[in-house]
């Protein structure tokens, strides 16, 4: 899916040209969240883990197609990979990555907002009650 949108990309423009990003980012985000094999083919054990090595190409390609179509609703989409995946970084002890990630997180974060989470907010929870709501939404296709 992911080679044919990219293909996709180089002739497509407008409505269609978004159609082709999303094709690109929902399965790496669904890659980031249980794209890594971690179960026993011999014993018929099928099992998936996160594969934090496309976390920051995700995050990149997120901030690009946003920033290529400034809407609400990749907003949202955006923000919520990041905690996402700032959680992710930190309960793998990757305090660096997690922290680079806070740091693009507070930029996109609307100017509106009374109240910028720190990074502990995040890891204790802050904005987690839409993280359901947006990997209900990837896995369904739906963005």
């Amino acid at each position: 899916a992911v080679y044919w949108a990219s293909q996709g990309l180089e002739f497509a423009t407008g409505p269609e040209r978004l159609m082709c990003r999303r094709g690109v980012y929902q399965p790496l985000i669904l890659s980031v969240l249980k794209g890594r094999f971690t179960g026993d083919l011999a014993q018929t054990r099928w099992q998936t883990a996160s594969n934090l090595n496309l976390a920051l190409t995700t995050a990149d390609y997120l901030a690009e197609t946003y920033k290529e179509y400034p809407s609400q609703t990749l907003q949202n989409v955006y923000i919520q990979y990041l905690i996402i995946a700032i959680r992710m970084f930190h309960q793998d002890r990757d305090y660096r990555h997690a922290d680079d990630l806070y740091q693009r997180l507070l930029l996109v974060l609307p100017p509106d907002q009374r109240q910028r989470p720190t990074i502990d907010d995040i890891i204790k929870g802050w904005g987690m009650s839409m993280n359901g709501q947006l990997r209900k939404r990837i896995e369904s296709g739906v963005d």
